[in-house]
């Protein structure tokens, strides 16, 4: 699912950063980490084959990132998206490529 080359790293123990990512381990003062958290999560979701699921949570990602207004996150979110290939576009893909499309940070 990912292309080969692909500079996305997870470099954190997986149970951890879930753990971290779903529960207020980091501070609230973190918000932009811990979305960049998710993102990672996400990409170790498509590398399990759960396309679905890792679309779900980038596309949470990407909604908060957008309201923090962060370019950073958006950047990433948008490499996520460039980084997946397949022909098969779930509602979970087309909701995601909705909102990345409409995001203009």
């Amino acid at each position: 699912m990912l292309s080969a080359g692909s500079e996305f790293r997870l470099t954190t123990d997986a149970s951890t950063g879930y753990a971290a990512a779903r529960t207020d381990t980091l501070s609230s003062s973190h918000d932009k980490q811990r979305v960049l958290l998710h993102l990672y999560l996400a990409i170790r979701d498509l590398r399990a084959g759960d396309t679905d699921e890792a679309f779900r949570t980038a596309n949470g990602a990407l909604a908060e990132g957008i309201r923090l207004r962060s370019g950073k996150i958006v950047d990433k979110a948008r490499r996520f998206r460039s980084a997946c290939t397949g022909a098969h576009r779930s509602a979970a893909v087309r909701k995601f490529d909705d909102l990345i499309h409409s995001s203009y940070l």
